[in-house]
């Protein structure tokens, strides 16, 4: 794993100690909010009475997203490039099902029944 580039140029010592602190004020903001909202812990004796292969009753399902992204604007990329390599790879697709032997599917696809097609960075 490399630096983050923020934290170029510090020590390994300064960065364990931000690590620390970042974890530090993260379990401290969720005990408060824990708190707040009168929830407690199981704490260990009642972490070791519960069988390790038990599931909870209810499971919280939601479908996953497409991806994720920092902004509003990075998602709306995403999915509009995604949508892009889609509407290339269904042309091809279609080229492929009428008989074209080389209908250029998209870098990065796996076209059905011929060998993968690898990424190129530009330029």
């Amino acid at each position: 794993m490399s630096t983050l580039p923020c934290w170029q140029g510090l020590s390994a010592e300064e960065i364990r100690e931000r690590i620390a602190y970042l974890l530090e004020s993260i379990e401290r903001q969720h005990d408060e909010r824990r708190r707040a909202e009168g929830k407690g812990v199981l704490g260990a004796k009642a972490v070791r009475r519960r069988h390790p292969h038990s599931k909870p009753e209810k499971l919280k399902r939601s479908p996953a997203p497409r991806f994720h992204a920092a902004t509003k604007e990075a998602w709306q990329a995403l999915a509009d490039a995604y949508r892009e390599f889609m509407a290339a790879f269904r042309e091809a697709a279609e080229l492929l099902r009428l008989g074209d032997p080389k209908p250029g599917f998209p870098p990065g696809s796996f076209p059905p029944g011929m060998p993968y097609v690898p990424h190129q960075a530009p330029g």
